[in-house]
């Protein structure tokens, strides 16, 4: 089972490298970023493949059976869930209310029970991430009702 969540990963991760690829390709100015850019995605795709394909043999050697039950896509269904929930937020909350908010909800869900961590680690973590971003390469993040 582990092999196929690999698998599923790999391909979500080239299909997000698609998009992204072809975002930063409508962008490049010359044909020396073309093909810059091009080489860099072949070898991110080669890559890839050969991930998908160790991982193919990988589990076809121990032939596993496939156990499909509630049990196995309970945690990623939430996570999901968590993932889509803070999307929606961003908009509306701003990047780091929302992402602040995601922090806990996610480590409470995982298992983390000490609140000095829940709400220490979250602010460390944004506020270096304002301080580099907002504040040191001067880029704007989303905003919404709050920060």
């Amino acid at each position: 089972m582990k092999y196929l969540g690999n698998i599923i990963f790999v391909i979500f991760l080239v299909g997000f490298g698609i998009v992204y690829y072809l975002e930063v390709l409508a962008q490049a100015r010359d044909f020396e970023h073309h093909a810059m850019i091009s080489i860099i995605f072949a070898v991110l795709v080669l890559l890839a493949m050969l991930s998908v394909i160790s991982d193919v043999r990988s589990w076809l050697k121990e032939s596993e059976k496939i156990n499909i039950s509630w049990s196995n896509f309970k945690k990623p269904l939430v996570f999901l869930i968590l993932m889509s929930g803070y999307l929606a937020a961003v908009n509306i909350l701003g990047f780091f209310t929302a992402s602040f908010i995601f922090f806990i909800i996610t480590a409470f869900w995982l298992g983390a029970r000490n609140w000095k961590e829940l709400i220490l680690v979250p602010a460390v973590i944004l506020t270096l991430t304002y301080w580099l971003f907002v504040v040191f390469l001067n880029q704007r993040v989303i905003s919404g009702i709050f920060i």
